[in-house]
This record gives structure tokens, C-alpha cells and sequence, in this order.
């Protein structure tokens, strides 16, 4: 259950953040999980490698470059940066930190469709009713406003396909 609230909160925080702020800096911070692992571990007291704290910190130091970076290409400052929308992302790298060590925790013991199909139940019902409530969703539509827009003539061969 704390693994499906942790995915629903990383999905739902970094696609908010994309809202709010630019592509290349949700993606970079949403994928930041690794340098919180590995802060995680030195914390921990956890053995790390060298080479996972250059990596750790070269990525800090990328992050930081990015953070200062709010100015479109012409030199205007961006009006799409926003520090709401890279912490949205960043919690996002967070949240999943936590379904990674739930699922390892759990994968020891547990296949693979037990733990993945009830995790990704509470993580799609969580998101649902945070849709219904912050949203113009609506439960029994196959409008692309509906939960169950995905189930359209327009989108469904491409859900078969994958």
C-alpha cells in the first residue's frame, strides 16, 4: 500500500510539474532519484563507491547549474520556470526513492504480479480520485476528460499496441 501511495505521489507531482515548469528541468529533477540514494546511504552510514559519489556529485553540480538557469535562449528571463513547479519534480524523485525501497523490500519474498498489479491498483485509484477532485474529470466517460478516456476508439488500438 505505501509503495502504490509512493508511485501515485511521484506520478502525480512530476506531471504537475510539468505544468509548471520547463521539460528539461521536471525530467532532470524527476530523475534525480539516484543522487537521493545515494545521499540516502552516506547518511545510512551504507557503503558507497567512489565512483557513485563522483556520479553523485557531478549530478549536483549539473543540478545547480540548472537551478540558476531561468533565461530563454534569446537571454529574456523564463516565465515557465518555477521553483513550485521544480520542487513538484523533485518530490516526485523523492516519492519514487521510497517505491524503490518499498519494492525491494518487498520483491525479496513476493513475484512480480503480486506486488506490481496492487501497487499499481492503489497508485491508479489515488490518481483517480486526485483527477475527480482537482480536475474537470468525470468517472464514466470515454471523453478525454473522463478516467476511462483511454478506452476510446481514438486511443485504444495505440493502449492495445503497448
Amino acid at each position: 500500500c505505501a509503495s502504490g501511495i509512493a508511485l501515485a505521489i511521484h506520478f502525480g507531482s512530476w506531471i504537475t510539474s510539468l505544468d509548471l515548469t520547463t521539460l528539461t528541468h521536471s525530467l532532470l529533477l524527476v530523475t534525480s532519484h539516484p543522487l537521493i540514494i545515494v545521499v540516502g546511504l552516506l547518511v545510512c552510514r551504507q557503503k558507497v563507491s567512489f565512483g557513485e559519489c563522483a556520479g553523485s556529485l557531478l549530478g549536483f553540480v549539473g543540478a545547480g547549474v540548472m537551478v540558476l538557469d531561468f533565461e530563454d535562449a534569446d537571454g529574456k528571463k523564463s516565465s515557465q520556470v518555477t521553483i513550485v513547479g521544480d520542487a513538484l519534480a523533485a518530490l516526485g524523485a523523492l516519492s519514487v526513492v521510497g517505491y524503490i525501497m518499498a519494492g525491494r523490500a518487498l520483491r525479496v519474498w513476493m513475484p512480480l504480479f503480486l506486488y506490481a498489479f496492487p501497487v499499481t491498483l492503489v497508485s491508479a485509484v489515488l490518481l483517480g480520485a486526485a483527477a475527480l477532485a482537482v480536475e474537470d474529470a468525470v468517472v464514466f466517460s470515454l471523453a478525454e476528460n473522463g478516467l476511462f478516456g483511454w478506452c476510446s476508439r481514438r486511443w485504444l488500438p495505440l493502449v492495445a499496441y503497448l
